[in-house]
């Protein structure tokens, strides 16, 4: 059956703001409508615990292209459907609603909810694997203060210069009832060539919706630092964090590297690595490390099967084994 794109892009639209029911042409409003989405179901196998079957994450999105005199605006659209292992909220979401603007030569504006840029550009490149991840559906990482999607999100990303340096500025404001317009401050300085990139990060979290035991407010620094190298056939990556000035914790201290071999065009290995090191350990700050390995198998240009493991230092109970498969349109 053919996918009707205007019909799905429209329900998503309708979903996300019912008051524009009427008077709707998706024709006018944009020259290019991509609809995508994606079903990522496993059989997982925890220390200590049952086999469970699951559908860890599907997701169902629209980005639309509109184009004016002074550049071009993508709007996206997603609602994804998790289990929720990091208890952020309904299981069924709005995991996306913003517009990009790329401006002719003035650099990006991005305004809405969505992933991180801190994710995207420091994360991203060593969170790969299909099971134990970043995202909220996963409750197997030890990047333990960077999720995947942020809210209220207004950033700006200056033009390329010296062949490919951008800085970036981003403001978060995730909750309207602290007394705080910036809940979270970033500055971001990246460096993208054609087979390496680097970057670097300072990230001010003030006025947390966490509070300590007296009723203050806990803030605390970030500084985040990341390279990544690629070929067509691997790719190797690494990150690093220092969270710093914590009033309860102090130092926190976190890394992760990983590695992909395309050995054939349907057969892909990973592995990655990562270790947490706390001046004080407690809630979900923790010191351990963790092992994973991943393999899988196109079987067509749309579907993928794959297995992976994960293995703990000191939280054996989380080890897993899954076996899944994920299929993309």
């Amino acid at each position: 059956m053919k996918l009707n794109k205007i019909a799905v892009a429209t329900s998503l639209i309708l979903v996300a703001a019912p008051s524009m029911a009427s008077d709707i042409s998706l024709d006018e409003a944009f020259q290019k409508i991509d609809v995508y989405g994606s079903v990522n179901g496993n059989i997982i196998k925890k220390r200590e615990f049952d086999h469970q079957s699951q559908i860890q994450l599907a997701a169902l999105g629209m980005t639309g292209m509109h184009e004016t005199d002074y550049g071009k605006a993508f709007v996206t659209l997603e609602s994804q459907w998790a289990d929720d292992q990091k208890q952020q909220g309904e299981d069924l979401y709005l995991a996306q609603a913003n517009i990009i603007f790329k401006t002719n030569g003035y650099g990006k504006i991005v305004l809405g909810n969505g992933y991180k840029g801190a994710y995207l550009n420091l994360f991203k490149p060593v969170d790969i694997f299909d099971v134990n991840n970043q995202h909220r559906s996963s409750g197997s990482t030890l990047f333990v203060n960077q999720s995947q999607l942020g809210t209220n999100t207004i950033s700006y990303t200056t033009p390329a210069v010296l062949g490919g340096l951008t800085l970036s500025a981003g403001v978060i404001s995730a909750f309207d009832d602290n007394d705080t317009e910036a809940d979270n401050f970033a500055l971001r300085l990246k460096y993208k060539a054609e087979n390496f990139s680097v970057a670097l990060q300072r990230s001010d979290a003030n006025a947390h919706d966490w509070e300590d035991v007296n009723g203050d407010d806990v803030d605390f620094e970030r500084y985040i630092g990341m390279a990544e190298y690629h070929r067509e056939q691997f790719a190797i990556a690494a990150t690093y964090e220092l969270a710093k000035d914590h009033k309860t914790y102090g130092e926190g201290r976190m890394w992760g590297s990983s590695a992909t071999y395309h050995a054939t065009d349907a057969l892909t290995f990973k592995l990655g690595y990562q270790n947490s090191d706390f001046d004080t350990e407690g809630g979900k700050w923790f010191n351990d490390s963790l092992y994973l390995a991943n393999v899988s198998y196109d079987i067509s240009n749309n579907m993928r099967v794959y297995v992976e493991a994960a293995e703990f230092r000191e939280n054996s109970q989380s080890d897993n084994v899954a076996i899944g498969t994920e299929f993309k349109f």
